[in-house]
């Protein structure tokens, strides 16, 4: 720890910086006529044809505008004054330096309006990474029945992503390995329905999600970056809203959205939600037995502005949920009510100090806790297991932006310590009825299988990263990220990252290509369990093999892909990458329990190909589809997890297995039309085909398997469950409207044929969840 508190300090007197994170820019400027006078009253807008971001503004009595957590990207900026020519042109935002400016409009000397003519940008003509940028319109408009699932459903709608049970979701080939990055602040554990429950999609402004050609700043979950920025008040009058809703399975949900300009200087914004339901995982049997859970969270946000040069930010947050463990029909039958609790609250302190027009830096910190706990019940059946796990994360972030002409330079560090302690048991209470190794077969009751530890790790990282416009048309990002990772193991290493794009104006073609080098520690849920000795004894895997820690993934990344803007209203985007892996991080889950248990497989390999296609908003209609096709292998031996049973142990040196996510094809399409003359209404089609995930069965087992309720969902002879297809209907209406409040109504349908399908069967890494059946919802909201 010494160590990296010097290596802070250091860094930190060195450099005179300390930066969070923040994907979010500013615009500010001023409007005068040609003598240099003001022009208040002057209608501004700001414009994101790719994400929909809309904001207008209106000059004030000097001529001054405005426009506070812009999230990154390019913009159209049009101001427009009676009797003067229309300004518009095309504003770049990829960094938090402060965009200001001194606008001049001519007047106007032709009897009709005279625009400049700014060409529609639909695709990123400079940047090399993968990405989507989805804002607060698709945001409110997703085919969301419930929020248990939070962000998962939108993120599914973009190329590269394969779901699994509980809102699990996995990126180009890797299992679940997601860095969300709230309001600048990294979180690198799993915000999902067993896990902890994720963000509001009611309370997001704007949502980024990288996949290819991911910045040296961001580390430590690289399957993919989903960046994640709130609702702000700054700016915004004093209002919120109320929502409730209500379907079938009994559930229900009930939010609160609050915020607002104090003065021109704070701004406070909160967030409420309270929801419950009678199936609210998904379950290892269609009968959904003992599936009944709720959650509740809350989320504040104040945002300071001392002077013009300063943000000070404080975001605090808590959730909870408790839910019951779904169970089988025979453990229906035996009286098996086991139960789970998660609790999780964060704390984030940042400031931002705007040196000069091309330097900003910020200060920040941060802790973030969970609770996870798993309550047996007397009649648990074929093994009883409990759980009481604890962790938190407390860290730093440090940057430096700085603009050089055309090139833009961003350095800076990261910090943190994990303490983590963990309390896991289990006996096996009906020997008969479950299959497991002879060292697992001894722990009864009366003599459980026991295991308490705790420990404090620490990582400290830096970064260089750097976009440079080499001509008008070519741009380099290039980084280098140095990581120091010490928990049961201690490893580093040096990550060069860089990618290129050039932009063909005539054909509107952009072509990019990245390699990207990443290193990735083992996931913190379970880690000491699984990577102990302990665990070790009792898994076929490591029998005759040393015991050794689970190890950091180390990949190497290679894409190339190219983007094309047609008729100004298509966007069409198609990658390829490859990945080679060292050490390449899974999970494998204890039986039907939901607890998730880290592995390494020795090696990996990915590829896949990335088709989107995407409407912007025409005559009414938007619509999007996109196409994957991947696969994803591990290359044995297996490291880590809790393993009781015989059936994963062919997994050995050199043996080639498709991992349990590797989904060979993936298609998710979405037509969405609205006219303002309908009171807003909006109806929207959405739909999704998945190919199947594989099984990872022993030859022995397949005949009883197939006597299995649900077996009739599975291609034995394949080895993967049948691909399924679910389509999605929502739409919403004004029911009223008034100067100061508005109500809203929207229907969604999940699965709206009722088609059976199941994410995966008898998995080893995985066990059995049947896919949620039609789900419908009615929702109420009341805008003030």
């Amino acid at each position: 720890m010494l160590r990296c508190i010097t290596f802070f300090l250091a860094t930190t007197m060195a450099t005179v910086l300390i930066s969070a994170q923040i994907r979010v820019g500013t615009v500010r400027g001023t409007v005068l006529d040609e003598t240099e006078g003001v022009l208040p009253g002057g209608l501004v807008r700001l414009e994101n044809a790719i994400s929909g971001y809309k904001q207008v503004r209106n000059t004030d009595g000097g001529g001054n505008y405005e426009f506070n957590n812009v999230p990154f990207g390019s913009y159209i900026l049009q101001i427009e004054f009676p009797g003067f020519e229309v300004h518009k042109r095309e504003l770049p935002i990829h960094s938090n330096i402060p965009i200001e400016e001194r606008i001049v409009l001519r007047v106007e000397t032709f009897s009709e309006l005279v625009t400049v003519e700014v060409r529609k940008q639909v695709i990123e003509e400079d940047s090399s990474a993968s990405k989507t940028i989805l804002d607060a319109n698709a945001l409110q408009r997703a085919a969301l029945a419930d929020s248990g699932e939070g962000l998962a459903r939108l993120i599914l709608t973009t190329p590269g992503w394969v779901p699994d049970d509980n809102g699990r979701i996995h990126a180009r080939g890797t299992a679940s390995q997601i860095l969300y990055v709230v309001d600048g602040i990294p979180i690198i554990d799993r915000l999902d329905t067993a896990f902890a429950p994720s963000l509001d999609p009611r309370a997001v402004q704007a949502l980024e999600i990288v996949t290819g050609n991911i910045a040296a700043e961001y580390g430590n979950r690289l399957g993919a970056v989903v960046n994640i920025q709130n609702k702000s008040g700054v700016d915004q009058p004093f209002g919120g809203t109320v929502t409730i809703n209500a379907g079938n399975f009994r559930r229900a949900e009930a939010a609160l959205t609050f915020g607002g300009a104090v003065n021109h200087q704070l701004a406070i914004s909160f967030s409420t939600l309270v929801s419950r339901s009678d199936r609210f995982l998904d379950p290892p049997s269609e009968e959904n037995f003992n599936n009944r859970g709720g959650s509740i969270k809350l989320n504040g946000k104040l945002e300071w502005h001392p002077t013009e040069q300063d943000i000070v930010r404080v975001v605090l947050t808590g959730s909870g949920t408790d839910f019951q463990v779904p169970n089988r029909p025979e453990q229906q039958l035996a009286g098996q009510r086991s139960r789970q609790e998660s609790r999780s609250s964060s704390q984030s302190l940042m400031w931002q100090h705007v040196w000069n027009p091309v330097t900003v830096t910020n200060v920040a910190g941060y802790r973030r806790s969970f609770r996870f706990r798993l309550k047996p019940s007397p009649f648990d059946t074929p093994i009883s297991a409990s759980q009481d796990r604890k962790h938190s994360q407390e860290g730093f972030l440090g940057s430096l932006s700085r603009q050089l002409g055309r090139h833009h330079i961003k350095v800076g560090l990261e910090l943190f310590r994990t303490p983590i302690q963990e309390s896991f048991s289990f006996f096996i209470t009906r020997p008969e009825e479950v299959e497991v190794t002879p060292v697992a077969a001894q722990f009864v009751r009366g003599n459980p299988f026991d295991f308490q530890k705790k420990l404090a790790g620490e990582q400290y990282s830096g970064f260089v990263q750097g976009t440079f416009k080499l001509t008008s048309n070519l741009t380099v990002e290039a980084g280098l990220r140095y990581d120091n990772y010490h928990m049961l193991i201690a490893d580093d290493e040096f990550s060069p990252r860089i990618g290129a794009a050039y932009f063909f104006p005539r054909t509107h073609t952009v072509l990019r290509a990245s390699y990207n080098r990443l290193f990735q520690p083992p996931q913190n849920e379970n880690l000491l369990l699984a990577s102990s000795p302990e665990a070790s004894a009792l898994s076929p895997l490591t029998q005759g093999r040393r015991f050794a820690p689970i190890l950091p993934d180390k990949q190497n990344v290679f894409e190339v892909g190219i983007g094309q803007s047609i008729f100004d209203v298509l966007a069409l985007d198609i990658a390829y990458y490859w990945k080679k892996i060292e050490n390449f991080s899974d999970r494998n889950q204890f039986l039907d329990t939901g607890i998730i248990f880290p592995i390494s497989i020795a090696e990996g390999d990915i590829e896949g190909l990335d088709v989107s296609l995407i409407l912007l908003p025409y005559q009414g209609f938007s619509a999007y589809a996109s196409w994957s096709n991947s696969r994803a292998f591990g290359i044995g031996p297996i490291n880590g997890g809790l393993f009781l049973s015989e059936e994963v142990a062919e997994i050995g040196p050199g043996f080639v297995f498709p991992n349990d996510h590797d989904q060979r094809n993936t298609v998710a399409f979405g037509v969405t039309y609205s006219r303002e003359r309908w009171n807003n209404g909006w109806i929207s089609f959405q739909g999704r085909h998945d190919s199947g995930l594989p099984l990872e069965i022993e030859e022995e087992a397949l005949l009883r398997l197939k006597q299995t309720p649900g077996a009739d969902l599975v291609n034995f002879e394949r080895a993967r469950v049948k691909p399924h297809t679910t389509f999605d209907l929502s739409g919403g209406i004004d029911f009223a409207e008034k100067e100061a409040w508005q109500i809203q109504g929207q229907m969604v349908i999940k699965n709206l044929f009722d088609t059976r399908f199941v994410h995966n069967f008898e998995s080893v890494f995985g066990g059995t969840h049947f896919g949620n059946p039609r789900l419908y919802t009615f929702q109420l909201q009341f805008l003030f």
